[in-house]
């Protein structure tokens, strides 16, 4: 559970005897917490903390999965457990920082921030947060760089405004020109959510990022992490292959949905076959696969070359980015499904160019095969004929000889306990990933 790794973190920083502040809404903490945790600490103490986290980690048995850098003081960390048991993975992010930074601009500093902290109990837990004034900036300039917020967000800050409006007015004058700080004191004072609107939140947005400038330093440091973002990225890209039958789709669409749990990302994408911008790609589905008339020998050369194209192309101008991004980026089937089901695309070509197009275009972390016996197969799709779907399912099986990361998952039961298996090796390489990258 959430609340238990952040309890566990809490004491770990007490031992630990780090001086720390909580921001954001921590008013349901920690019986309720909706997404990450931003924790600031002093920008000594954030110069080791790979180390703190990795003694936390070791101290209550909880594993990293995930570490994103996103700014020069502010990395994002995966803590996360899996109960085998129940199949259910509990994951918290992390978020360290020590300047309060958006997009290289020094916001808040340490000192702001942890100076005026105060000790909160919730729900049987002490803890530190920052001080009523600066917590309603760090939220409010938060809010303004996403251009956007809610009921709730708002109603937050309203009873930070009601609780120290002194201090948050100084607040806002050093942040903002005039006439936007009175525009928020009319707003807060007469608790009118609809005065954030567009255009208001663009002129706020523009008055902070001249407020705040970068520095040159800064510059040289943000062109080091994005150029070491790209070159280990924090994403992963997957393929998910099987028979008709398999539950390959089910599988795929339990991945999808239950990506806000399973948080070692920030968000999914999905692709048919190939990585295209058009989601809708692709996705028709096939009734009789192999009742189409193949192409003759010289067309289906051609259309490798094209697939060569579409691979190589789509995989570093389309899916290579979104794994930068951090994003979980599935494929619903592969090249190699021509290997296996060349009647399925019309196939008639060379099979040495055939293989050696599979050995040269850009391939997935992690390939998974969704495997079930072809009784089960045709019990639940009976688009080909049984042989041919045990033929397929061998030749599925057989493409573990290929490709490199490749898992068989079987799903003869109920496709939870087969996507189950599928995130349990997803976290698997993460956490070996992070291990060889961070570990100290």
């Amino acid at each position: 559970m959430k609340n238990e790794i952040f309890i566990k973190l809490i004491n770990f920083l007490k031992i630990e005897e780090i001086n720390y502040c909580i921001l954001g809404n921590t008013n349901e903490y920690p019986s309720k917490i909706g997404g990450d945790i931003d924790i600031v600490i002093d920008s000594e103490k954030f110069k080791e903390v790979n180390s703190i986290v990795s003694r936390f980690s070791i101290a209550y048995e909880i594993e990293i999965c995930n570490l994103l850098q996103h700014e020069s003081e502010g990395k994002y960390f995966v803590a996360s457990t899996v109960n085998n048991t129940n199949g259910n993975f509990s994951m918290l992010a992390l978020d360290f920082c020590a300047n309060y930074m958006r997009q290289g601009r020094i916001i808040l500093t340490d000192i702001e921030l942890l100076n005026s902290r105060q000790l909160v109990g919730k729900n049987g837990v002490e803890f530190w947060v920052c001080s009523n004034d600066v917590a309603f900036i760090y939220y409010l300039i938060k809010k303004i760089e996403k251009q956007n917020i809610n009921v709730e967000q708002f109603e937050y800050l309203h009873n930070l405004w009601l609780q120290d409006r002194g201090r948050i007015i100084e607040q806002l004058y050093k942040r903002f020109h005039e006439t936007s700080s009175q525009k928020l004191i009319e707003i807060f004072d007469k608790s009118d959510f609809t005065g954030f609107s567009k255009d208001f939140f663009k002129t706020l947005s523009i008055e902070s990022q001249s407020k705040y400038q970068r520095s040159f330093i800064t510059e040289i440091f943000e062109f080091k992490r994005k150029v070491y973002r790209f070159t280990k990225p924090t994403g992963l890209i997957i393929s998910v292959l099987g028979c008709d039958g398999s539950g390959k789709s089910t599988v795929i669409d339990h991945l999808m949905n239950d990506s806000p749990d399973f948080e070692a990302f920030r968000g999914t994408e999905y692709h048919h076959l190939f990585a295209t911008k058009n989601k809708a790609s692709g996705k028709a589905p096939v009734t009789n696969p192999h009742d189409q008339i193949p192409r003759s020998w010289m067309m289906s050369n051609l259309k490798l070359m094209y697939f060569l194209f579409k691979y190589i192309f789509g995989y570093w101008l389309i899916a290579y980015p979104q794994k930068v991004r951090s994003k979980l980026v599935i494929f619903d089937r592969y090249y190699y499904d021509i290997l296996v089901d060349p009647r399925r695309y019309r196939h008639n070509g060379s099979l040495l160019l055939t293989q050696f197009i599979g050995r040269i275009i850009p391939k997935p972390d992690l390939f998974f095969v969704i495997d079930a016996p072809a009784e089960i197969l045709q019990q639940r799709k009976q688009e080909v004929s049984f042989e041919e779907s045990k033929r397929q399912g061998q030749a599925y099986l057989d493409l573990k000889y290929k490709l490199n990361h490749l898992s068989i998952i079987d799903n003869t039961q109920r496709a939870e306990i087969a996507s189950f298996e599928v995130k349990k090796v997803l976290y698997s390489y993460l956490v070996n990933r992070y291990n060889k990258r961070y570990r100290v």
